[in-house]
């Protein structure tokens, strides 16, 4: 067994979660830092020396190693998704063809932005030509170095920076078929609901097919989640709701397919009744993640939904 940290660097939050990687991976440790940022901005938005400052005084009082960290930068609203149909070529020509593809459809300079992709699924067109659908994402640069940055500043040294829509994605497919009802091949969206952001994900045979960040001030929900007497904001409730299904529905439009199952987590998913209304609005069985099995649930002692993208970050 190994020890691992992840951290997970938002809008309003880093948080940081500590753990033993064996069979199942032991959380030994969950924290949180706050920001007050606001919705649209992020953490990295900050000066760097209070982010330092905050950083490092949690990573020396709870005495967590420096080395080897995986680092998901989440709610990215200004994260840059499109599909892209190519020529089929070997995995290692990708890259090249994409400096000269990507312009015709990311209307930016990509000189300021660091691009990836994801292979969706490779196709004959006209049962001759062999092509291949990939979706390209585009992060700003300004991002990653100033990850880069901070970490250098610290001392710490960084495993791999991800995104979060790639970490719930690699989640949901290692729980197809554990504690999540899904049968193997369907094709699901994860919705990642948090205090000022949400994510929706959708996955068909463990690869990305579409995702989209919506940001969202759902703040004062998430501070009064616990009152039974708090009167939650209908109107921005609703729209959060209205942007899913309409995710959903362009995606069934496009595909002629069906979404077999949704799952909500993150840190209003058990609330609000959000899981009962967002299956009343798109007609498509709603689960909130309950349980992992590749987790050691016996020393949990933290809100799995809230953490739940650090915890992905650690597979």
């Amino acid at each position: 067994m190994f020890e691992k940290v992840c951290v997970e660097i938002s809008n309003n939050y880093i948080k940081v979660i500590e753990g033993k990687m064996g069979k199942k991976v032991n959380i030994k440790r969950v924290g949180e830092i706050s920001f007050d940022v606001g919705i649209n901005k992020s953490v990295l938005d900050l000066d760097e020396i209070e982010v330092c400052e905050k950083l490092n005084k949690f990573f020396s009082e709870n005495k967590l190693t420096k080395k080897s960290l995986n680092i998901i930068l989440s709610g990215v609203s200004n994260l840059l998704v499109r599909e892209i149909v190519i020529p089929n070529i070997r995995r290692d020509k990708i890259y090249d063809l994409l400096k000269f593809e990507a312009s015709q459809y990311f209307p930016v300079d990509l000189e300021k932005y660091i691009i990836d992709y994801k292979l969706i699924n490779t196709y004959k067109e006209n049962k001759i030509i062999k092509k291949q659908r990939i979706l390209v994402f585009a992060l700003q640069k300004k991002m990653i170095e100033k990850v880069i940055s901070i970490a250098n500043k610290l001392n710490i040294k960084i495993n791999k920076i991800d995104i979060e829509p790639n970490v719930i994605a690699k989640l949901l497919s290692k729980s197809m078929g554990q504690s999540i009802e899904m049968a193997p091949n369907n094709i699901s969206m994860i919705v990642n609901l948090q205090r000022s952001f949400l994510t929706a994900v959708i996955v068909k045979d463990n690869v990305i097919q579409m995702t989209k960040t919506f940001p969202f001030d759902l703040i004062e929900m998430y501070k009064n989640k616990d009152r039974e007497d708090f009167i939650q904001d209908q109107y921005i409730l609703n729209e959060a709701l209205e942007n899913i299904y309409k995710l959903l529905e362009f995606y069934i439009a496009k595909e002629r397919t069906d979404i077999n199952s949704i799952i909500l987590t993150g840190e209003l998913a058990k609330y609000f009744n959000l899981s009962l209304l967002l299956q009343q609005k798109t007609g498509v069985k709603t689960q909130v993640l309950e349980n992992l099995q590749f987790l050691d649930n016996l020393t949990q002692n933290y809100d799995l939904n809230s953490f739940i993208v650090p915890i992905a970050g650690l597979l």
